[in-house]
């Protein structure tokens, strides 16, 4: 089952484009999702500033999963 053709970073490289997309149309669970893309360098570099952004849109849609994650990001690395 294993295709040598195929590795993890081609997959979470072509998730990450997926997600973005639909996050830039305004989907907040996309946009959280996309924002722990960010922090985990999953498919993109590791990016705490991009990830806060993501974060932020989604939170000031309501999404609770988002809003503890800017709570910690504020906890681990507040903002100036």
């Amino acid at each position: 089952m294993n295709n040598p053709d195929i590795n993890l970073s081609t997959i979470l490289s072509d998730v990450f484009k997926k997600t973005s997309k639909k996050a830039e149309q305004g989907n907040a669970d996309e946009q959280f999702h996309l924002g722990i893309m960010y922090v985990m360098g999953h498919g993109t570099d590791r990016d705490f500033t991009q990830a806060r952004l993501w974060f932020e849109k989604a939170a000031n849609q309501d999404n609770s999963l988002a809003k503890t994650a800017v709570a910690y990001l504020d906890k681990i690395s507040p903002v100036a």
